[in-house]
């Protein structure tokens, strides 16, 4: 049987030892917290979760195809069907009629999902970053528009089109509404920048204190 391919293309090599070593009789995998679907768009979040997962443990060699596939050895088929079910079970109904296949191993699936998820990725880089470039925070809370930045963010390096830590940053202040146009001003002149996470910390400190301002004049205006 021919061996499957590496991720960047390369060959499985035989394993030194046999499957049944690699493979440890412990627990399956435990289910993690991501489905992997089309409106979520969160195919690089679910493959963090799945190598996570499956790296704990000791399963990861069959999705990368680090462990050679071997069908008539009985405990690599075994473990790779249990990571097989395990995959099913993190991927919902519309990705599945896309990508499921008879008498698919666990590499086979892994790499059917990537290439439906990273397919045309110029196309789909220039809407995303688009739609990077033009959100703005409206009537958003500060934790709903960082979320949609970050969420817009991850996208991208799915197709080819990283985004720098420095540029999540700038992105987010230059939509950020009126009201957040002094912190927007000290955030931007501070030298380092500060990092995504630590600005939208600074962002939602601001809105408290600007809800807690104006909690605090209309008391005032009741009370006069």
């Amino acid at each position: 049987m021919e061996l499957p391919a590496l991720t960047d293309g390369t060959s499985a090599a035989p394993a030194a030892a046999s499957a049944a070593a690699l493979i440890p009789a412990g627990t399956p995998p435990h289910a993690g917290p991501v489905l992997l679907s089309f409106p979520a768009g969160n195919y690089s979040k679910w493959c963090i979760y799945m190598r996570a997962s499956l790296g704990r443990s000791g399963y990861l060699g069959h999705v990368n195809g680090t462990v050679a596939a071997d069908p008539t050895n009985a405990e690599w088929a075994t473990a790779d069907y249990t990571v097989l079910n395990y995959l099913h079970a993190a991927i919902d109904e519309d990705v599945a009629n896309m990508i499921l296949a008879g008498y698919q191993t666990t590499h086979h699936l892994w790499l059917a999902a990537r290439d439906l998820f990273t397919a045309n990725k110029a196309n789909k880089a220039i809407y995303l970053d688009n739609d990077f470039r033009q959100l703005v925070q409206g009537s958003l809370s500060i934790h709903e528009y960082c979320r949609r930045q970050k969420h817009l963010a991850d996208a991208l390096p799915d197709n080819d089109s990283p985004v720098s830590d420095r540029a999540l940053v700038l992105n987010t202040l230059r939509g950020l509404g009126p009201c957040f146009a002094s912190v927007t001003t000290v955030i931007s002149m501070t030298d380092p920048l500060p990092t995504f996470l630590r600005t939208r910390a600074m962002l939602l400190m601001e809105e408290m204190q600007q809800a807690n301002a104006a909690a605090n004049s209309a008391t005032t205006a009741l009370v006069s």
